[in-house]
């Protein structure tokens, strides 16, 4: 009834008993490989290393899982896992091995998740060594006498077959239980550690007492196809002692006695939980990959078409000037023309520079001694290059030196009074204030253009978001300017924020810390 391949084999190699479960992974029926060498299934560059681990086994140790690959009846090759395990007489000396092989082609986040359980098997394999002899003690014991020395063996085989099998699936629930009553008669420490319940807790106990199953379908539908195939596989819910309820993977065999009718099911459980959670995460992680390359891709379009704009104008004013057929006042226009477009790709260059040491940890501020008058007359200078003829006021009520980096709080401020020209109609008046609030000052720039909304407000401080356009008002940007101005502004022990209504201008806020 399992599903692996179950294989053994004499200590030179010879394959004494071959089940359904090999036959269904390599193709080769029982009676076609008894008496036949096991290098049969295994391919040429790969009979030293199996040889060495059937060697282990010989002199009595426990193998695997190994991971190879096996070669079926049709020539194809088959990943597989298996694990070896030595056969013992009554003495303790080893005169056979037993190994257990699975299909191993499985996706490779499954596949790493699997190698980890496996390890996490070998030592728990190496703590349960004495329990696991004293069960090969049981199993020997009740082994039948044979005639013959090869029937012995045989029949040493096919129970050392069934101790492998736990001893492979150490880290899932077994459990057997009575067909006709549903009573559990064995549980073994995997279902101990998945379900909470010692075995002497549930020995005996109805199984849906136990565990209170949720069924996919309903119950006799699963009985019906068990009793009529002898076996059935799906998923279900489960309670564990604690209460708390998993799921997993379950699978049933029937095993029916000499008469014909059901006497017991072995099931064999699976918690899912840790595989979901793999298979999430790397969903999750997949996800994100996507979304960081499409804002990358946006981010460098947008990027390009910003500076390709102030580009095009410095050198179209530059080429007409070279001309020299301008007025005095042509040519004074055009040069203040090539200054603001300078100075918004001074800003955008700016932003890229700051945004890129962002991302490699490489951001820093360098806080100092500043007059307040110094960032004011810098903050009036910049205002007189932006486009729009917006009439920018300063309210200033306060003086003196506050601790910050100058450079780095006037990119802040450039950025602000760029977006308040971008974003507002031509004309709109800008007012830039520093307001007195005790040990610190608080710096604002309001504009009364057409605000923003609360859904923008949300977004409009991270990375490559911005707000919708302005009805009217088509406005670029690569998204960057308020992310760099809020990482400068909570470098300086701020926060950057926004007070906005729609159709009530929009007044962006911060606060920095005066000198003692």
């Amino acid at each position: 009834s399992a599903e692996e391949a179950i294989i053994a084999r004499t200590l030179d190699g010879m394959i004494l008993s071959w089940n359904a479960g090999a036959e269904r992974l390599f193709g080769y029926t029982a009676m076609e490989m008894i008496g036949q060498p096991v290098a049969k299934l295994i391919p040429a560059d790969e009979l030293v290393v199996a040889e060495q681990a059937n060697g282990e086994v010989a002199d009595g140790s426990f193998v695997g899982p190994i991971e190879a690959l096996r070669v079926r009846r049709d020539g194809s090759l088959v990943d597989v896992a298996y694990t070896l395990s030595p056969i013992r007489d009554e003495a303790g000396e080893t005169i056979a091995t037993v190994a257990i092989a699975r299909d191993f082609t499985e996706p490779m986040a499954v596949r790493e998740a699997l190698r980890r359980a496996n390890e996490d098997l070998e030592r728990r394999v190496a703590e349960r060594t004495h329990e696991l002899s004293d069960v090969n003690e049981r199993l020997s014991t009740n082994l039948k006498d044979l005639e013959t020395a090869q029937a012995r063996l045989r029949e040493q085989a096919k129970a050392f077959q069934e101790q492998a099998h736990l001893l492979d699936l150490a880290h899932d629930a077994i459990l057997v239980t009575d067909a006709r009553t549903g009573a559990i008669t064995y549980w073994n420490q995997g279902a101990q550690e998945v379900y909470g319940w010692r075995e002497e807790e549930v020995e005996g106990r109805g199984v849906e007492d136990v565990l209170k199953p949720i069924y996919p379908e309903h119950s006799e539908n699963i009985r019906r196809e068990l009793y009529a195939t002898g076996a059935w596989a799906g998923d279900l819910e489960h309670q564990r002692r604690d209460g708390s309820r998993i799921k997993v993977e379950s699978r049933w065999a029937l095993e029916r006695d000499d008469e014909g009718r059901p006497r017991t099911i072995m099931t064999i459980n699976r918690d899912l939980t840790e595989r979901e959670a793999l298979l999430f995460s790397v969903q999750a992680s997949e996800q994100r990959v996507r979304e960081l390359a499409e804002m990358r891709d946006d981010f460098v379009a947008m990027a390009a078409h910003e500076m390709a704009s102030p580009v095009a104008a410095i050198r179209w004013f530059a080429e007409v000037l070279g001309m020299g057929e301008m007025s005095a006042d042509e040519a004074s226009h055009a040069s203040k023309t090539i200054v603001a477009e300078a100075e918004m790709l001074q800003t955008l260059l700016d932003d890229v520079r700051a945004i890129a040491k962002i991302d490699t940890d490489d951001f820093s501020v360098k806080p100092r001694a500043i007059d307040l008058g110094v960032l004011v007359r810098n903050a009036e200078a910049h205002a007189k290059s932006l486009p729009g003829n917006h009439p920018f006021t300063f309210e200033i009520d306060t003086q003196g030196l506050v601790t910050a980096d100058d450079k780095r709080i006037g990119q802040v401020l450039r950025n602000l009074m760029n977006n308040a020209a971008k974003y507002t109609p031509p004309g709109t008046p800008v007012t830039l204030r520093m307001l007195d609030r005790g040990d610190r000052v608080e710096i604002e720039v309001a504009d009364e253009g057409p605000g923003i909304s609360a859904e923008d407000q949300q977004v409009i401080f991270e990375k490559y978001r911005r707000g919708a356009q302005t009805v009217g008002k088509k406005v670029h940007g690569a998204g960057i300017g308020l992310y760099v101005c809020s990482r400068i502004v909570a470098a300086h022990g701020s926060t950057l924020t926004v007070e906005s209504e729609p159709g009530t201008g929009a007044t962006f806020r911060f606060d920095l810390p005066r000198v003692p």
